[in-house]
């Protein structure tokens, strides 16, 4: 198999040494052939980087079967851009690796479809939790405390209906 090591430093004092060298014993192990992409001193939170472009490039020229991280950070921060481009890999039949997370589509246990790593039923709390994160709290606070809190009160005459027009309370 043709693997794409991918590699990214954030700043550029900083070797990408130790994740390459991670990267390379776990395609030796595999009998694979090796191929490295290298972002230095590039956030991983831009969706266009030189090297990891390159790798989509190859990858959609068929030349890589699999592409490998040390750590689904170092492939991208952006929630958004890292589930479009595992689900391009998928589409292209492009396999994923993750070794600190033990994501590993090459394994007799990969999704069905193709071998690209469907990895959307792990990833949706952290999806949750972006949207979540972006919800506007003054609406919420204010939805909760006009129309939660006061049917909550123990001194409150208002009662949630049910469907049968009884209420649910019972003191």
């Amino acid at each position: 198999m043709r693997a794409a090591l991918y590699a990214r430093v954030s700043t550029a004092d900083q070797e990408p040494q130790n994740q390459l060298t991670e990267l390379a014993r776990y395609c030796q192990a595999r009998n694979w052939e090796p191929v490295e992409y290298v972002d230095h001193g590039v956030s991983g939170a831009k969706d266009r980087r030189p090297a990891l472009d390159r790798l989509l490039k190859d990858a959609r020229r068929r030349k890589v079967d699999v592409v490998i991280c040390w750590r689904l950070d170092r492939l991208g921060r952006n929630l958004k851009h890292l589930i479009t481009l595992l689900d391009e890999l998928a589409v292209l039949g492009v396999a994923f690796v993750s070794l600190a997370e033990g994501i590993d589509a090459t394994t007799p246990k990969a999704p069905p479809r193709g071998r690209g790593c469907n990895i959307r039923r792990p990833a949706a709390p952290a999806v949750a939790e972006h949207y979540g994160a972006a919800w506007p709290r003054p609406s919420l606070r204010n939805w909760w405390l006009t129309r939660v809190r006061p049917s909550l009160s123990c001194n409150s005459t208002t009662q949630p209906p049910t469907a049968s027009g009884a209420s649910v309370w019972r003191l």
